[in-house]
């Protein structure tokens, strides 16, 4: 019988032999393809005959609305910054995810703890710590890591609309300017990710 496991300890209450479904992460940085790679896995497994379900960051009905009127005011602090995301998840995690799997859907995520992880650390968290306060989390089915190296990953992000606030690590910052911040920022996000690769078994 398929059996999911935590990470930790996690959530309470929860018998884990009652998650029937199957758990996929796409995984990368902004701007590599995660969203196109979801929606076209989603089409290939429904016309397979799944029922598919999905998430990603920022979609939690407690806390994305807020998350984005904060980022909008470019006022996070670290912490903040990385327990409003840990919120975000947590909520996604028991109101969406594991209703999906208990019976037996395929939950699509675009991104998962991985991304948050590695941006938490760039941003200078604890790396034991950042990693329990996502403990609680599900181990996914599989992994897959969309990589790319940041030489390329510029001209998308140009082609998409151009360099945003956070994802160019301009709270911190990183760089003299937005091109710089994000070059330096995003090359840091890839480096931890590929870490994360190897200690978690991504598929890439």
């Amino acid at each position: 019988m398929k059996k999911f496991e935590s990470y930790g300890d996690g959530i309470p209450g929860l018998d884990l032999s009652d998650l029937t479904g199957w758990l996929i992460v796409i995984e990368g940085t902004d701007g590599v393809g995660r969203t196109t790679h979801v929606a076209r896995l989603r089409e290939h497994l429904e016309r397979m005959g799944y029922a598919v379900a999905e998430t990603g960051l920022s979609r939690s009905d407690l806390a994305a609305r807020g998350l984005r009127r904060a980022k909008d005011g470019n006022t996070f602090g670290v912490n903040a910054f990385n327990l409003f995301y840990a919120t975000d998840f947590a909520d996604r995690l028991e109101r969406q995810i594991i209703p999906a799997l208990r019976p037996g859907f395929v939950m699509l995520t675009d991104r998962y703890i991985y991304s948050l992880i590695a941006r938490a650390i760039v941003r200078g968290a604890e790396r034991d710590w950042i990693k329990d306060v996502y403990s609680f989390s599900l181990k996914p089915d599989a992994v897959f890591y969309l990589r790319i190296d940041v030489e390329d990953l510029v001209p998308r992000t140009l082609e998409q609309g151009g360099f945003d606030y956070w994802e160019s690590g301009m709270d911190l910052p990183m760089g003299e300017d937005l091109y710089d911040s994000f070059i330096n920022y995003q090359r840091r996000v890839i480096q931890e990710l590929d870490t994360l690769a190897g200690e978690y078994g991504f598929q890439t």
